[in-house]
């Protein structure tokens, strides 16, 4: 079974592409602290096609936590001058939305209270 899960946040602002054959696609990279560890993160290279590659560039900023679901895969090919490239990236199914940035977050009016002896309605 190849599945993974992860929590981060967007490094940059995801950007819609087309290919040849004129399908959506957007590549994001995802920051993901380590558990148990402070201040280090893995950055993980996510693909998103169509519908969902169109979604998370339409709902998604730079800095916002986005949770994804999918496959991880590699693949390699060769550059002009013959060199062997790899790369290891997710392959997005499922994504979710996390909290946004906290200078987004607006805070949240305290009530106003109401003193003891107002006349209320009920």
């Amino acid at each position: 079974m190849n599945k993974i899960v992860i929590a981060g946040r967007l490094v940059e602002k995801p950007e819609l592409k087309q290919t040849n054959s004129n399908k959506s696609v957007a590549s994001i990279k995802v920051a993901v602290n380590r558990p148990f560890t402070k201040d280090k993160a893995d950055f993980f290279t996510c693909i998103a096609w169509e519908k969902t590659a169109e979604n998370i560039v339409k709902y998604f900023e730079k800095g916002d936590q986005i949770i994804v679901s999918g496959y991880l895969y590699s693949r390699e090919w060769e550059t002009p001058d013959g060199n062997k490239r790899y790369a290891t990236e997710i392959n997005i199914e499922e994504f979710d939305f996390g909290s946004k940035k906290k200078s987004d977050v607006q805070e949240t009016p305290k009530p106003t209270p109401i003193p003891e002896d107002a006349d209320l309605p009920f």
